[in-house]
């Protein structure tokens, strides 16, 4: 995908090859696709949509041909860029000390959605459910940790990478989210 910003094209440099570990039921159907400098791996097949805000922030939304971006199977990445609320509250729902932090920063109690998960690490949380829309399962990943910003102050990142995909393909979103983790955690440029 080749993404604009105001008119201008955005070049990100991708590998011509990826060497990939897939079940075997998966590994003639899938493909790689370059958005955003993140490489996601899809179905074959799918393309889709990607921005990227003035403030760094991304959204990526790939699908199936006559698919949609908010219906459907689909597998979505969300990054905040310098927007510092946008990571708070995109992070609440998934970090209890995201949560706790709203108190302390004296912004009030935190109201919104919970989403139950595993925690992999402090700021690192994996989540699944089930019989969403259409009976779709969701299986994803939310980072968020606390880096220094310019003037020296801790303040959370976050980005997410999540499948909205049939039951029976729980593999096939492992592998997805498996290629994208190390990726959220150290993104190129």
């Amino acid at each position: 995908m080749t993404p604009s910003f105001g008119g201008g094209a955005a070049t990100f440099h991708y590998p011509s090859t990826i060497t990939l570990t897939a079940p075997v039921q998966w590994a003639s159907q899938i493909q790689a696709v370059g958005a955003l400098g993140f490489v996601i791996i899809t179905p074959k097949g799918w393309s889709g949509t990607a921005q990227e805000g003035a403030d760094g922030s991304k959204s990526v939304a790939l699908y199936p041909p006559g698919g949609s971006a908010h219906y459907g199977p689909r597998i979505t990445l969300q990054t905040t860029g310098a927007c510092v609320g946008c990571a708070w509250f995109g992070a609440a729902p998934y970090f209890s000390w995201v949560r706790e932090h709203f108190a302390r920063a004296n912004w009030g109690t935190y109201h919104g959605p919970v989403i139950p998960g595993f925690k992999l690490a402090v700021d690192l949380r994996v989540y699944r459910a089930s019989n969403t829309q259409a009976g779709y399962h969701v299986n994803g990943v939310a980072y968020a940790p606390f880096i220094a910003n310019g003037s020296g102050h801790q303040e959370v990142m976050f980005r997410q990478a999540q499948t909205i995909l049939p039951p029976g393909e729980h593999s096939l979103a492992t592998l997805i989210l498996n290629n994208l983790l190390p990726q959220l955690e150290n993104p190129q440029r």
